[in-house]
């Protein structure tokens, strides 16, 4: 069974390298992996393939102008062969039983796709607040489903998703419109369009900080949350609304303030509100 993995990539040559070694390093072999460059500037593409000589399963993709992440996404989902789908950041990188545990929990399941935990460095290198941090997210969601419900207080799928190619294809794949968050919001059209998803209580992806990478999110989610909100608004009720609130104080300062933590606290956020206030509330 074939998973191709897109990786899109802009002037991050120093990262992609190991980014592409984490697919070729994995245990499930079938992959194929995409690497779609959005026009970078500071090295060719192909260039790069030809000096590193990676297999024949990596194929190269290069856009004339940049035109961001989701165009790029979109043109891989377009030349994908697999028959699951799932993304890597060209700064990120696989734990190397990833795509095994991924594929096989989501193939003995019902769900429409599948995410795992996330983490700034390896369990080995995690500092006591890392894996305090770890714990108090796998009480958030141990190994359990995340519904349309669950999209609504919050993005519980994280940045990547393993699901059928097809599953990705039905709904247009990615909206190149929105200014952030594209991964949140192609979430949520999945799972309304497919069902309910599994988010596994393991880390099995890491993220490499790179100095650019907090200017960006920081700049462009709460642009992203707008967007998102204005789109979907007629799904929300006054419940997640609530749940908004309290996302958009914290794309907007990078912390939530107690006062809003307790005005807009749910019987379906409360889980998110204790992870908040233990580690990015202000009072």
């Amino acid at each position: 069974m074939l998973v191709t993995v897109y990786i899109t990539s802009h002037n991050r040559e120093v990262y992609l390298k190991q980014a592409i070694e984490s697919v070729l390093n994995q245990t499930y072999k079938p992959i194929e992996v995409i690497v779609v460059d959005d026009a970078s500037t500071q090295f060719d593409i192909y260039e790069f393939a030809e000096e590193n000589q990676f297999p024949e399963q990596v194929k190269f993709y290069r856009t004339n102008v940049q035109s961001g992440a989701n165009v790029c996404r979109n043109l891989a989902l377009k030349l994908a062969s697999g028959e699951y789908i799932t993304g890597l950041d060209d700064d990120d990188y696989f734990h190397p039983q990833r795509i095994e545990i991924m594929l096989k929990a989501i193939t003995n399941s019902q769900h429409s796709a599948i995410s795992t935990l996330s983490s700034y460095s390896p369990p080995s290198g995690q500092n006591l607040k890392t894996k305090f941090k770890t714990l108090v997210k796998n009480f958030i969601i141990p190994n359990r489903k995340v519904s349309l419900c669950d999209m609504k207080v919050a993005n519980y799928l994280s940045n990547q998703i393993l699901t059928k190619t097809e599953n990705l294809r039905s709904i247009n794949g990615f909206d190149d419109k929105a200014p952030s968050l594209q991964d949140y919001e192609t979430w949520y059209r999945l799972l309304k369009e497919h069902g309910s998803a599994i988010k596994l209580g393991r880390v099995l992806y890491h993220y490499t900080f790179s100095p650019d990478s907090t200017t960006i999110r920081s700049g462009r989610k709460l642009e992203g949350h707008k967007y998102f909100i204005k789109k979907h608004k007629d799904d929300f009720n006054h419940a997640d609304f609530k749940n908004f609130n309290i996302s958009m104080e914290y794309k907007q300062h990078g912390r939530v303030r107690f006062k809003t933590l307790m005005q807009n606290l749910t019987k379906t956020n409360y889980k998110r509100v204790i992870y908040l206030l233990l580690f990015k509330s202000k009072f």
